[in-house]
């Protein structure tokens, strides 16, 4: 996936003078890179949704242990 709005937004804060006080972006360009913000953090949750089902259906195949002991002694 190519993320255009994205890339030219990094370019132009890099591109800001470090004595610089504001920053502006036209309306197209803040709409743009809210669109692919908005895309990047719906695929990350998507597969964090299927991550935890995968892990969910695999804990129930495998019959794990429900009881986990730490000891350490004089730690």
């Amino acid at each position: 996936m190519s993320y255009p709005a994205i890339y030219r937004f990094v370019d132009r804060v890099r591109g800001v003078s470090p004595t610089a006080r504001d920053f502006s972006m036209s309306v197209a360009d803040a709409k743009a890179l809210h669109s692919e913000v908005t895309k990047l953090l719906l695929t990350l949750e998507h597969m964090r949704d299927s991550e935890n089902k995968n892990n969910t259906d695999s804990a129930a195949t495998f019959n794990i242990g429900e009881k986990i002991e730490l000891k350490g002694g004089s730690f």
